[in-house]
């Protein structure tokens, strides 16, 4: 009997769209420009001295409580005080961001994101199948630079709340930012992989008895 074609069942993966990979691009395009513009504007507030200028605050102490004085002066020098106390918390607050090492880390993960940024913004420009992993490696780095950076600010942020009077009931507040850098640099990871996985080539079925182009029929 002669043999009958078959028409031959052809699965082919839908293609996405090159906008997804392109709005990842011009998002990590942005946020790499950001981090360039951050280490500009922190390298230049490191040269003119860091946080000496916080010396240069007339912060004058208001003296001995006038206890002979009228209630007009009391509630002046009752001002001036908090005043001068909230200014000494501020300048140890920022001489503890410069101790703690913080605008160091800062500088280099901002070079360290800016350099990766921009291959992973040009990869994922492209659709490229190499966009997973330099897009992926580029969300990593984001992820710990932040993590990295909110718990060093977050201990310094609680201790000058617990300086301020009141303060201390809000003080647990400084540490959302951790948890909060956690989630978005998280997030932002998962939907770099998702986009990424989008373009990455699919393995070719290599043919076999069950993917028969031609039907002999029956003997």
């Amino acid at each position: 009997m002669q043999s009958q074609p078959v028409p031959e069942l052809v699965i082919l993966p839908k293609e996405a769209s090159v906008w997804w990979g392109r709005a990842l691009s011009v998002f990590i395009g942005i946020t790499a420009l950001s981090s360039a513009l951050g280490v500009v504007l922190l390298s230049l507030y490191m040269s003119w001295g860091g946080s000496d200028f916080i010396d240069q605050w007339e912060n004058e102490h208001p003296g001995e409580y006038p206890e002979n004085g009228t209630e007009d002066e009391q509630r002046a020098w009752n001002y001036s005080m908090d005043e001068y106390e909230n200014n000494e918390n501020v300048k140890e607050m920022m001489q503890e961001y410069e101790s703690s090492g913080i605008y160091t880390v800062s500088l280099i993960t901002g070079i360290i994101l800016f350099f990766l940024g921009i291959p992973a913004a040009i990869l994922a420009w492209m659709n490229h199948e190499m966009m997973l992993k330099v897009c992926g490696a580029w969300a990593v780095a984001k992820l710990i630079s932040d993590v990295v950076i909110s718990i060093l600010s977050a201990n310094i942020t609680a201790s000058y709340l617990d300086s301020v009077p009141g303060g201390s009931d809000y003080s647990w507040l400084a540490y959302t930012s951790t948890a909060s850098s956690i989630f978005c640099g998280s997030t932002l990871l998962a939907i770099v992989i998702a986009i990424s996985l989008m373009y990455k080539p699919s393995l070719e079925i290599p043919e076999s008895a069950f993917h028969s182009k031609e039907y002999t029929g029956p003997e």
